[in-house]
């Protein structure tokens, strides 16, 4: 991409969201909110998502005639785990704090909500197990058409007890 390079971090902790110019190295605090996941950004820098430790979701969104980033809390109920905007910021996904093997992806031209189930695929071709118990991480890759993610799952073993284990996936959204 043309232009500045940039890193958004956190802090120790995950306290606060820092903006890093990567020309001359300096740190720019945007927000001091606590975080729970690590911020998403749009491939033009415009657009920062992430969720507050206390489990809100939060945007930082670039005001060019001022140079810096404004913050919203785009929805007070605190529900989500996680975040992530599509590098064209067309698509938002979302995590619940709730665990279920669902990723929510919203479409900003459509101002509407897509739930996508998860599942796993077996050796079977064409079938899909539902063993998958919840996403972790997640981000959209370049083309903004798949998902990423990290989810657990569980199989139930033929002699009692379970098995669990972590397992990389990835959605096509559009």
């Amino acid at each position: 991409n043309p232009g500045q390079q940039f890193i958004v971090c956190t802090g120790d902790n995950q306290e606060g969201v820092f903006l890093i110019n990567l020309s001359n190295l300096t740190f720019s605090l945007i927000s001091s909110q606590a975080i729970k996941s690590k911020p998403s950004v749009s491939d033009d820098g415009s657009e920062i998502y992430y969720v507050g430790d206390d489990s809100r979701l939060y945007a930082l969104y670039f005001k060019k005639s001022l140079g810096i980033y404004e913050e919203i809390v785009l929805d007070q109920d605190p529900i989500y785990r996680n975040v992530s905007i599509s590098k064209d910021g067309a698509l938002l996904s979302v995590l619940f704090e709730q665990e279920e093997n669902k990723i929510h992806v919203y479409q900003f031209a459509t101002k509407s909500w897509h739930v996508f189930t998860l599942t796993n695929p077996t050796t079977t071709s064409g079938v899909a197990t539902s063993n998958v118990r919840y996403a972790d991480f997640m981000d959209f890759d370049h083309s903004g058409q798949y998902i990423m993610y990290d989810c657990l799952s569980k199989l139930d073993r033929d002699g009692g007890g379970t098995y669990l284990y972590w397992d990389i996936g990835f959605l096509r959204v559009w």
